[in-house]
């Protein structure tokens, strides 16, 4: 007994008769690892409880827990777990077995590394940190040759963690903050699941921890994983180092991910970089751990100085903050991005703006929560120059400060156009499209609002406002046009519930609106086309509201003019200041109202009014869209109106 080493774990569960009583010894056999301290005393029952690891190491091992049998697969004990002993007689030695998970470092093929199973996994990444004896490396090329699974069954059906944590391998992000990935992971259409971190003190936590100068991921899956941590958590890439590339493709991520700020697929992207995502999307549970700042569906936040794009990719992830106890404007939630500039002093002192941002064809499908402002595809935007193009939010908003349909907070250039929201939306300042509007150059155009729109009073703060495009513009220059609203807009108040605007809340200098529509709703005087007693009477042109009210004191359209086409011929007709109405169109006794099809006007009878119907057929009618400038837009899809489109997973 000389070379053995003998430890007692010991927990009594029950009191017994002296009498009855047993005494055994526990073995613990460190099976190819060392630095064990122990200790040993005898067990006086049959249930014991092991506690131990302390420093108990294995190079290029990772410790599990304990094995009633060597190099037994599955069942085994963790430090802290209640064990059931087999059955013991008085003065029994029972042995215990460390049990350990290998890391194996992958084989090359053609420059990049073949990663097969778990083992491989964690191997590329002790090859990018060094660990262990690793060789370090950096600009790495990995493809995976088969679905790689880590832990089974992490999640049940809604996203909770359903495993036993206690025996689930932690998983070691590919990077750090002192060990940076670079290179590229090509999934070649196979997944990676059950991915597990839980550790709400650690941040920069992903499948890639930390990258620098260039990251590109490519048809890969990650699934049925969990991650909790602070700051930088995602699916994909942690974090960033400035001046760093990032590119994610055809690729997806369906996990829970808990973090004070957060994204589903990118974390935090530092000054001066660059991050593509296309045809990718994430869906699962992302929310916060403790206190919370930003969350985005795709990406948590982006430095100045960045250029972002993203097409034909979506979120369809419940992203949400608890209503609890504070409220702050920096708790920011975004359908793709949860903040775009500066926040908070956290990027480079002094720099607001991002460079460039482009949202294609992509979309949030899912319910936002926030205890601060919410935004269907962004949160807080500044940007030198960006565009929203074909894009979407159809998920319901619920804020407890300012929410936008699209964007809830504007700061730069922008363009929109083709884009839509189509979810209701709940906050104390609420618009349609974009809640708030601060020192931009804004253009809107053959865009909508079909959602419900409701501002709530949150107890004595401010006044609610509700508006079907925008909030508030402060210092802007914004122009709408070939646009409209069919949602309901209205203010609760008190008590009482009132009607709010259905184009703009107030009047304003540097707005102007064109060849637009709104409905549902008798409009405040101000959001009106005619206006004599508004201070900025030119606001308005060839805008329509409809009217609900026979005794309405302003000029206005009842509802036929909307549905026989009458409202759709005018907008279609409209030509001026680099506005071509051509991209309207209805098929009187089908559409209820205008639409922005392109088609013209099918079926329109003036009868004896003094308009004249179109010549020719609708589908002859030359389809354009222009912004507010005049300039072309090209590719666009005429009939974008509640665009629908799929991501298959990754080809193999």
């Amino acid at each position: 007994m000389m070379n053995k080493v003998w430890i007692l774990l010991f927990a009594l569960v029950a009191m017994v008769n002296a009498a009855d009583s047993l005494s055994f010894v526990i073995h613990a056999d460190q099976n190819g690892g060392t630095g064990l301290k122990y200790e040993y005393k005898n067990c006086t029952a049959t249930k014991c409880i092991l506690f131990w690891q302390d420093s108990i190491k294995r190079e290029g091992y990772i410790f599990q827990g304990w094995t009633l049998q060597k190099d037994a697969l599955d069942t085994f004990y963790v430090a802290g777990s209640r064990i059931e002993l087999p059955s013991v007689a008085d003065g029994d030695t029972i042995t215990f077995y460390a049990k350990w998970f290998e890391v194996k470092k992958p084989k090359k093929v053609n420059g990049c590394y073949q990663i097969a199973n778990a083992n491989e996994l964690y191997g590329l990444a002790y090859t990018v940190t060094g660990q262990d004896s690793f060789e370090k490396e950096s600009n790495i090329c990995a493809e995976l040759i088969a679905d790689i699974v880590v832990n089974k069954k992490v999640l049940d059906s809604k996203d909770s963690l359903a495993a036993d944590a206690k025996r689930l391998l932690q998983w070691l992000p590919i990077g750090n903050s002192y060990h940076h990935f670079s290179g590229r992971i090509n999934g070649k259409g196979h997944t990676i699941s059950g991915l597990y971190f839980n550790n709400s003190q650690q941040g920069v936590i992903a499948l890639v921890g930390y990258a620098k100068d260039s990251v590109i991921i490519d048809s890969l899956g990650v699934v049925d994983s969990y991650f909790v941590g602070e700051n930088s958590i995602a699916g994909f890439v942690g974090g960033t180092s400035t001046h760093t590339k990032v590119a994610i493709n055809n690729s997806y991520v369906h996990m829970t991910i808990k973090g004070n700020m957060a994204g589903g697929l990118v974390g935090m992207v530092w000054d001066s970089s660059s991050v593509s995502v296309s045809r990718s999307h994430y869906s699962g549970l992302l929310t916060h751990y403790n206190k919370v700042y930003e969350l985005g569906g795709l990406i948590e936040c982006v430095g100045p100085k960045s250029v972002i794009k993203i097409n034909d990719s979506y979120n369809e992830g419940y992203v949400y903050t608890s209503y609890h106890g504070f409220l702050s404007d920096s708790v920011i939630v975004g359908g793709l991005i949860g903040s775009v500039g500066v926040l908070s002093g956290i990027f480079t002192p002094n720099e607001k703006y991002i460079d460039t941002l482009i949202i294609e064809n992509s979309c949030n499908k899912a319910p936002l929560e926030s205890s601060g402002e919410v935004g269907g595809l962004v949160g807080r935007l500044s940007s030198k120059y960006s565009v929203i193009r074909n894009s979407y939010n159809t998920g319901k908003l619920n804020g407890l400060t300012s929410v936008g349909g699209l964007v809830t907070r504007l700061s730069g250039t922008m363009d929109v156009s083709g884009s839509h929201n189509n979810g209701a939306l709940r906050g104390e300042k609420v618009a349609g499209l974009i809640a708030h509007i601060d020192n931009s150059d804004l253009n809107i155009s053959t865009s909508y609002n079909v959602g419900n729109v409701v501002a709530f009073d949150r107890g004595g703060y401010e006044s609610p406002h509700a508006s079907g495009f925008i909030g508030f513009p402060s210092t802007s220059e914004v122009n709408i046009v070939n646009s409209y609203n069919l949602g309901t807009v209205q203010e609760e108040y008190k008590e009482g519930t009132y009607k709010g605007a259905g184009l703009i809340k107030t009047q304003a200098e540097g707005v102007f609106i064109k060849n637009s529509y709104t409905v549902g709703n008798v409009m405040n005087y101000d959001a009106l086309q005619y206006c004599p007693n508004c201070e900025y009477p030119d606001m308005f042109e060839n805008v329509f509201y409809e009217t609900l009210t026979a005794d309405d004191s302003v000029v206005a359209h009842a509802s036929e003019d909307f549905t026989n086409g009458t409202i759709a011929y005018l907008l279609n007709s409209f030509r001026g200041d680099g506005v071509n109405g051509q991209v309207w169109g209805q098929k009187v006794g089908t559409d209820p109202y205008p639409v922005l099809n392109g088609a013209g006007v099918e079926g329109y009878n003036p009868g004896k009014t003094a308009i004249r119907a179109m010549k020719g057929p609708a589908k002859k009618a030359k389809f354009g869209i222009y912004d507010v400038k005049g300039r072309f837009i090209p590719n666009m899809n005429p009939r974008h109106r509640f665009q629908k489109f799929l991501l298959l997973p990754p080809r193999r």
